[in-house]
């Protein structure tokens, strides 16, 4: 399986989203999540992503071919 920065966005963001109670901005925050995160390095990302995965990758991992 290739990891790519969107696909640990992509679990970054439902992760977040299992905490979100106000259902009348719901899609607001998912899009403000995935465009602030979009806008990070790769080093955020993944260091975000570890500190929720069950298996840990390395920046050396992610695909920046995607």
């Amino acid at each position: 399986m290739t990891i790519t920065k969107e696909s640990l966005i992509k679990q970054i963001v439902s992760n977040r989203m299992l905490t979100v109670e106000d259902g009348d901005n719901y899609k607001q925050i998912l899009d403000e999540l995935y465009t602030d995160l979009r806008d990070k390095d790769i080093d955020y990302i993944v260091t975000t992503y570890n500190t929720i995965a069950t298996t840990p990758v390395t920046v050396s991992e992610v695909s920046t071919l995607l």
